[in-house]
């Protein structure tokens, strides 16, 4: 965690200072007038993700909702600026080449530093907005899954997934209403969540978990653990989630129906925040299931390969499709498996969501918000008992 930490406020820190350097290059003629406010509120804004974790426990209120608000669309901001204003920079770098290798020939104009400022912050401003919109408007994806290990003569069984709503300060109680209305449209014979339900102190994510309380599929509703889980306290988000209605499944196997076996793995993550916990093995939780169509619930999408050899499905999360479009270029060199369905040797297959909420930036740019459909049908030729 500590690690972590340090990783995410050196990066951080550094895209200030980043965007401080060029706004005082942008406004040289009164940079000295500028500088220290400007260094006073990036300094602010930099350590404000810990102020609003240490806050919220206290001041759970709208005040302290629009603090909190306010300070990661500055983080959305700023992430897009920098990547528009780095684009910028390299424009400027080839212009540059092209001048020596031409030795003066070729000259295109380029814009003032003034002028690439205002241009990189007005778009990225232009894209923050796009991003609070299609943040709100979630998305139903659908996916049919044939097996021969469905009975011919069963309909299709119908699983809803959802994943990293990461429910908060920042959350509202219209965002978890919309998606709880989503899943109730969809009509599920089973809800899973593959982690991150949730965010922050409970003070602020309690209310916002009542609504998932009214959903009741026939089957039940199953959940495992995210890293998100153990920054909440482990303890905590277990109470919390079983007080949703969920049971969380722990390296266990439960036999949904007669030819659907569920398994559930925490996240790894688990194992690095709290070493004393139990580490069940993925594998040996699923032999057990594997005569029946075994589905798989696991946060980040990593494939363990004794699981490709005895589980159907594996549905996962964590990726947020990198959330604010460029980031996912970055996320998807950790996880090849990015978003979206896959099928792996054996005909495993791989369904990785976008994600429900977000995290941090209350937005999304090329990575909309989604619930998952699932329909596991019988495969054709599949004989009848």
């Amino acid at each position: 965690m500590s690690l972590f930490l340090f990783s995410f406020f050196t990066i951080y820190g550094g895209i200030h200072f980043y965007f401080f350097l060029k706004a005082r290059h942008a406004f040289a003629p009164v940079s000295p007038w500028l500088s220290i406010p400007l260094a006073f509120f990036l300094v602010g804004m930099l350590f404000s993700p810990i102020f609003i974790h240490v806050l919220e426990a206290y001041r759970p209120d709208g005040v302290m909702r629009f603090f909190a608000r306010t300070a990661y669309c500055w983080m959305g901001f700023l992430f897009l600026f920098f990547c528009l204003s780095l684009t910028a920079d390299l424009c400027t770098l080839i212009v540059g080449m092209f001048r020596i290798l031409s030795r003066g020939a070729m000259m295109p104009s380029m814009p003032t530093a003034q002028t690439a400022f205002f241009c990189c912050g007005s778009l990225a401003v232009l894209i923050c907005f796009y991003g609070l919109y299609e943040a709100r408007h979630l998305r139903n994806e659908h996916l049919v899954v044939p097996s021969q290990k469905i009975p011919a003569e069963s309909k299709a069984f119908r699983i809803v997934q959802i994943s990293d709503l990461h429910l908060g300060i920042t959350a509202s109680l219209e965002q978890i209403n919309r998606i709880v209305n989503a899943i109730e449209q969809a009509r599920p014979d089973l809800l899973v969540c593959t982690g991150d339900l949730m965010d922050g102190q409970p003070d602020s994510f309690a209310p916002q978990l009542a609504p998932l309380r009214r959903i009741n599929p026939p089957y039940g509703k199953y959940a495992v653990t995210g890293n998100h889980e153990y920054y909440v306290g482990l303890d905590r988000a277990l109470s919390w989630l079983k007080w949703s209605g969920f049971r969380v499944l722990r390296g266990e196997t439960v036999h949904v129906t007669r030819f659907l076996s569920l398994v559930g793995a925490d996240d790894h993550e688990a194992f690095r925040l709290r070493p004393s916990s139990p580490n069940p093995k993925s594998e040996q939780a699923v032999k057990t299931a594997s005569s029946c169509f075994t589905l798989f619930l696991k946060h980040r999408p990593l494939i363990d390969p004794g699981i490709m050899n005895t589980a159907d499905l594996q549905l996962s999360g964590h990726t947020h499709q990198g959330q604010i479009f460029p980031f996912g270029l970055l996320t998807r060199l950790f996880f090849p498996y990015h978003s979206g369905h896959f099928t792996l040797p054996n005909g495993f297959q791989l369904y990785v969501s976008r994600g429900s909420g977000t995290w941090g930036p209350p937005m999304r740019f090329l990575a909309p918000p989604e619930i998952t459909v699932i329909d596991l049908v019988a495969a054709e030729g599949t004989k009848r008992k």
